[in-house]
């Protein structure tokens, strides 16, 4: 999975993501990145009041 460079672009197109990591640092790291990525996806998402 590396750094998460592959689920946040999945994210970002709206496609889904599978990632595998061996080393347990590594994967908490990119899961974190790839969350933040995917709150601030929703939250793009969401209909403005202000358009």
């Amino acid at each position: 999975m590396g750094s998460g460079t592959t689920g946040v672009a999945c994210i970002r197109a709206g496609r889904n993501f599978v990632g595998i990591e061996k080393d347990k640092d590594i994967f908490d790291v990119a899961s974190r990145r790839i969350e933040i990525a995917h709150t601030i996806h929703k939250l793009n998402s969401l209909p403005s009041l202000f358009r």
